[in-house]
């Protein structure tokens, strides 16, 4: 059937497409919205936005069924590159450039410099 969200009707069979990159760097809900800054993620700073602000598995009753089993995996690679190396940006090679699609990726390689920790 037909809905009304606002001042908009949107007829019945209507598809709907949310686009997560844009939702993802909103200004009005983003501090400088294209800049690296994991501290906006921490949980008093999470609080205080909506719930849906950040979807990266999407949201509601039919999110991914592999982000909890997806984000356990990237911590605990993360932390085994943490435990064995220093990271730091290769401010030698270009900026990459990202596409949006269904998940956001880069056009081009991201390159880090990789610093072995000492044991």
């Amino acid at each position: 059937k037909d809905m009304r969200i606002d001042e908009h009707l949107l007829p019945a069979g209507t598809s709907i497409s949310i686009p997560i990159l844009a939702v993802h760097h909103n200004p009005t809900v983003w501090e400088n919205p294209s800049s690296f800054n994991p501290e906006r993620f921490n949980a008093e700073k999470s609080a205080e936005r909506h719930p849906y602000a950040f979807i990266p598995f999407s949201a509601g009753p039919r999110n991914c069924i592999g982000q909890s089993l997806a984000l356990d995996e990237l911590k605990t690679s993360i932390c085994k590159v943490l435990l064995r190396f220093r990271l730091s940006p290769n401010h030698t090679q270009p900026k990459p450039h990202f596409k949006s699609s269904l998940v956001a990726r880069s056009m081009d390689d991201i390159y880090v410099n990789l610093q072995l920790l000492s044991d």
